[in-house]
C-alpha cells in the first residue's frame, strides 16, 4: 500500500498535466426545456491551425477548438450559426488575417428537435470554414471524441 500511493499521486500529476482545457467528451444534454430545439456545435479532431469564433444568431457563444463542442438550447424559427475562422502560422501562434474568412450556416430549427452543427477548416477550398448541418448518424460518429467547451 505504501509503494502504491506514491505511484498513483505521480499519474494523477502526470495525466492532469497533460489534459486539455475542454471539460467532457461527448453526453446527450438532458431537461430540455420543450420549447427549445438542441443545437451542438462541434469541431472534430484534425490537424489545422485554427480557432473558430462561434456565433448564434448573432452573439458569441465561445471559441471552439480542435476535438471541442458546445451544446446549446435555441429558439425555434431560423437559426444562423456562424463564425470567423482564423489560421494559425505555424507554431507561432500568430494569425494570418490573409487566410481567415467568415462563414455561416442558416436552418429552421423546430422545438423538440436535435440538430448537429459541424465546423471544419476547408483549407483546399480558398482556405474557408465550412459549417453544415450534418445527419444524426454521421455526427454521433463524428462528435463522440470531443470534449466539452469550458466556459472561460
Amino acid at each position: 500500500m505504501h509503494r502504491v500511493l506514491p505511484f498513483l499521486v505521480i499519474i494523477a500529476v502526470v495525466w492532469g498535466g497533460c489534459s486539455s482545457s475542454a471539460g467532457l467528451i461527448f453526453k446527450d444534454v438532458v431537461d430540455v426545456p420543450k420549447d427549445r430545439c438542441v443545437v451542438y456545435v462541434y469541431r472534430p479532431d484534425d490537424e489545422k491551425g485554427t480557432e473558430f469564433d462561434m456565433r448564434c444568431n448573432g452573439e458569441e457563444i465561445c471559441v471552439l477548438e480542435k476535438a471541442t463542442y458546445m451544446p446549446l438550447y435555441v429558439q425555434p424559427g431560423k437559426v444562423e450559426i456562424s463564425s470567423l475562422v482564423r489560421f494559425k502560422l505555424f507554431s507561432t501562434g500568430l494569425l494570418d488575417p490573409a487566410l481567415a474568412g467568415p462563414s455561416e450556416c442558416v436552418f429552421t430549427g423546430e422545438a423538440g428537435r436535435t440538430y448537429f452543427v459541424e465546423c471544419l477548416a476547408n483549407q483546399s477550398a480558398g482556405q474557408r470554414l465550412s459549417i453544415s448541418v450534418v445527419p444524426e448518424r454521421y455526427a454521433r460518429i463524428r462528435i463522440r471524441e470531443c470534449r466539452l467547451r469550458n466556459m472561460d
